[in-house]
């Protein structure tokens, strides 16, 4: 089994600090997989929707590393969507990576 080098992030809740931080930790720093374990954001309004497609642009495209996340008991059900969309959604499904097995359960909020 190939050996692969993992950043787990969580709780970030809309800090624009946190994500150029990690925009200078990413550019040092190479990782194969990153895994957010949710609350991306502390809001589900189009603020908290915006931070989160920024998030995710932050680390696939800009910094081309592969993103796996669950929700938090933060996002909301159009967050969840984005996330499905994006295809970095891990939550009640496996996926396999360079020969290893990741499954997720996230948390939600029910009435958004």
């Amino acid at each position: 089994m190939q050996k692969i080098k993992i950043l787990c992030l969580s709780d970030i809740h809309n800090s624009n600090q946190f994500l150029r931080s990690l925009n200078e930790h990413l550019t040092k720093n190479k990782y194969d997989l990153i895994l957010c374990v949710g609350d991306v954001v502390s809001t589900s309004n189009k603020k908290g929707m915006e931070f989160l497609e920024k998030f995710i642009d932050l680390i696939t495209n800009l910094h081309q590393t592969k993103l796996l996340m669950v929700q938090g008991n933060c996002e909301s059900e159009k967050m969840i969507d984005l996330m499905r969309e994006k295809k970095v959604l891990l939550h009640l499904k496996l996926n396999k990576f360079r020969g290893h097995g990741f499954y997720g359960i996230g948390g939600w909020m029910e009435d958004v």
